[in-house]
């Protein structure tokens, strides 16, 4: 007699997402192949009390196509996932895989999921970032499978609450708008980002937050509670360091902005070489 399984839902309460992962989405959807409508890669991050915090990801090429039997095909490229794995985990070892992304929903979506799941990896969720900027947005869902005889039936994807969240400093900055004017001006927006812009940017916004706080002190302007706590938490987040204890980690902070640029040109050579010869199995290390 054939036995039905309906594998339960995940214990994943509520999804919380870099504002990071959501443009390099977009950027990898923009560096997309010609012939390709969408962009699909893995997710990493942490997984604790039911909350799943996205913090970084990467694109996979995936083969999609129509077999002879009228059957979608999906292919995952193995060895450059491993490969992402390996090098991420040596980068962040405290990130962990926790799913995949595609840039819009597809049929094939189901197929995809248990791809991931054949070649050993188990994916906790999978979220859909609307590139289109629609009203859709970011959107985490969960799978449910239905199993008969040991094999794949159908699959729901149940969604999850998610949110893209900031940081404290972004939003302290984000609270004082009237003064962004004088922010843009002292840094270029098409500029790159190097330490020294960094630090005439931090410079900015210290001015900005310190004359409102004279501001309110002198009475020229209302307090604003929101205001007072974000600044509040901001600054508990600071530690308390001497001189020569925070030049040796500014130090350290640069040299290594210097090794992520060298290892990013390294990947983006790699890439380049990989797409001219037609294969994406060339070891980047």
């Amino acid at each position: 007699m054939s036995s039905i399984n309906l594998l339960p839902f995940s214990n994943i309460s509520s999804v919380k997402v870099s504002p990071v992962v959501v443009l390099s989405i977009c950027d990898a959807y923009l560096r997309r192949k010609e012939n390709s409508s969408r962009v699909i890669g893995s997710l990493l991050g942490t997984y604790s009390d039911g909350v799943v915090e996205i913090k970084s990801c990467f694109p996979v090429p995936i083969t999609e196509a129509s077999g002879e039997n009228g059957l979608a095909e999906v292919k995952l490229d193995v060895s450059y996932h491993k490969t992402m794995l390996d090098l991420r985990s040596k980068v962040s070892p405290s990130e962990m895989f926790v799913g995949w992304f595609a840039s819009q929903i597809d049929v094939r979506d189901s197929i995809i999921q248990d791809v991931y799941i054949r070649d050993g990896y188990n994916p906790l969720l999978y979220m859909v970032v609307d590139v289109t900027l629609d009203e859709r947005g970011v959107s985490a869902f969960v799978a449910r499978r239905l199993m008969l005889d040991g094999k794949l039936m159908a699959m729901e994807f149940v969604g999850v609450p998610t949110q893209v969240t900031t940081s404290d400093l972004r939003r302290v900055e984000a609270l004082f708008p009237e003064n962004t004017s004088v922010v843009a001006n002292s840094v270029p927006a098409a500029a790159p980002a190097t330490p020294a812009l960094s630090k005439v940017k931090l410079l900015e916004l210290l001015h900005t937050a310190l004359v409102h706080v004279e501001a309110v002190q002198s009475g020229g302007r209302v307090a604003d509670p929101e205001a007072g706590r974000a600044l509040a938490d901001a600054l508990s987040l600071l530690p308390v360091l001497t001189r020569a204890d925070f030049d040796r980690l500014a130090e350290a902070q640069v040299q290594d902005a210097l090794f992520l640029t060298f290892l990013a040109n390294l990947l983006r050579t790699q890439i380049a070489l990989s797409e001219k010869l037609g294969t994406s199995a060339l070891p980047i290390m």
